[in-house]
């Protein structure tokens, strides 16, 4: 009888040990993506002189953002991947909710017209991007909590 009754604690004194270490893992994983998503938002934020280029060639977004996105669950942050994936300005203007012809401005230099991003685009894009990020850091922390 005692042999079993000392069984029955040491199966449960394992299962409490593999829950705990468990529970550590998830949060060291938790953790970890915290961490590449405050990168992710400093790089935002750092680069913002960028915007006007990165909009010109959306697919910059991936190769400047691309590895750290890597790091996430797939289904994370589903404005970036999508944004980062378009090859030109009328997709994102679309993509973010501006219509495609206020996607461009037209500047004159030296007689030329080019065009650069309409600065309704940057704003948008930003804020896309920046609420896609600030849900998943939400996410986690409420995992956190709860």
């Amino acid at each position: 009888m005692i042999g079993l009754i000392s069984l029955a604690i040491a199966g449960w004194a394992l299962k409490k040990s593999n829950d705990a270490q468990n529970a550590i893992g998830a949060e060291r994983r938790r953790t970890f993506e915290l961490e590449v998503l405050r990168e992710l938002i400093m790089s935002f934020d750092d680069n913002a002189e960028r915007w006007p280029k990165i909009a010109d060639a959306p697919i910059l977004l991936d190769l400047q953002f691309g590895g750290r996105l890597a790091l996430l669950p797939p289904y994370e942050l589903p404005q970036w991947r999508k944004i980062a994936k378009l090859a030109n300005v009328e997709d994102v203007a679309e993509a973010v909710g501006i219509e495609r012809g206020k996607a461009v401005k037209w500047n004159v230099q030296s007689d030329r017209q080019f065009p650069s991003p309409s600065p309704e685009l940057l704003l948008a894009l930003r804020k896309a991007m920046y609420d896609d990020v600030i849900s998943a850091i939400e996410r986690r922390m409420n995992d956190r909590d709860s």
